[in-house]
């Protein structure tokens, strides 16, 4: 599934590795890539920001920006290792881009899931929740191997640390969220993720500020990190220090939403009660007033639209709209011929 890339910077020197958050080492006994503590690198500021095309809601723009001081004394070159989600084959790739300190990295080398660092375990939650009510949904994204490392890989290339200051790296990249459309759902919910329990291996206290924007202000936000809305449809916010989760965003357009609720079942029981409300008033005029008892009788009809159809039910009438079409006119044939009968009968 496809997921914010986050960023695991790891400093590769020969059997010595470093990631993003966090420093890894390759341990001798099975030569699998771990974390270790004393890096020599401090993440001392990280910006996250978060774009949601217009025009796709599954896709979106990451920029993001770290500051990040050598403290070793010594000027040196580090390898980084930056982890994304695997990009399915029917998709645009990542247009993976990063520079640092202005100068463009042009050389990158892919690093497949399962060779990530072997110490490092992503701590996910509050994926299933409905931005609409903030409901907790039934399914789980996790049944569908969705967050597993067979959907990560990973871009490595080469950064210069001057001995003293601080280095600002800048990557960029496309993301694809995963989503929800179960049945539990009237719109899809989209879900993007971004890693950041691999910051805890850089030494220093890290101050974290993330932006989300999405393409208006007709959509509801979930986030397990707290938000500002800042209008237009921009959230933001920051931390000082790392929560203990990865930030789970989830989004959802209210487009057709004329109840205020994702959850089909009260959508269709606010419905069927909107129009059992109008026959029961077009039923009480009709002997008074016929006129008004017809026009509530007509808002009737426009209701009807207003339901959700669960997922499947639509195929029905696809394949079913003849039989419907004929059934539809039996019953005018045999309410026309007995209306003739009864007419000519008096």
């Amino acid at each position: 599934m496809p997921i914010i890339i986050s960023l695991l910077l790891t400093l590769m020197m020969s059997i010595t590795a470093w990631a993003n958050a966090g420093p890894p080492s390759m341990s001798p006994g099975d030569q699998q890539l771990v974390f270790i503590e004393e890096t020599g690198v401090a993440l001392t500021e990280e910006w996250i920001r978060l774009e949601i095309s217009d025009e796709y809601f599954s896709r979106g723009r990451v920029d993001v920006t770290y500051h990040l001081e050598n403290t070793s004394g010594e000027e040196r070159y580090i390898d980084l290792l930056f982890i994304t989600p695997r990009f399915p084959d029917h998709y645009e790739d990542a247009d993976f881009t990063a520079t640092a300190g202005g100068v463009e990295i042009r050389e990158f080398t892919e690093v497949s899931g399962r060779d990530l660092p072997g110490n490092w375990q992503a701590d996910i939650r509050d994926f299933n929740i409905d931005p609409v009510g903030n409901r907790k949904l039934a399914y789980f994204y996790e049944d569908h191997g969705r967050y597993g490392r067979d959907q990560q890989m990973g871009y490595g290339f080469e950064v210069f640390l001057n001995e003293t200051g601080t280095t600002e790296l800048q990557v960029s990249y496309n993301s694809y969220s995963g989503y929800y459309d179960f049945q539990q759902v009237i719109n899809v919910i989209n879900t993007q993720i971004y890693y950041l329990s691999p910051a805890a291996f850089w030494e220093g206290d890290v101050t974290v500020h993330y932006e989300v924007v999405l393409p208006s202000d007709d959509f509801e936000i979930y986030s397990n990190l707290p938000l500002v809305n800042a209008g237009e449809g921009r959230y933001m916010g920051s931390l000082d220090g790392l929560p203990d989760a990865e930030w789970m965003i989830n989004y959802v357009s209210t487009s057709g939403l004329y109840f205020g609720t994702n959850n089909p079942l009260v959508h269709n029981g606010m419905a069927a009660a909107l129009m059992l409300l109008l026959l029961i008033i077009g039923l009480l005029t009709l002997k008074s007033n016929r006129l008004i008892s017809r026009i509530v009788m007509i808002f009737i009809l426009p209701i009807i639209l207003l339901f959700h159809i669960p997922y499947g039910f639509e195929y029905l009438f696809v394949y079913l709209w003849p039989v419907i079409l004929l059934i539809g006119l039996v019953v005018a044939i045999f309410t026309y011929r007995r209306r003739f009968k009864k007419q000519r009968s008096i």
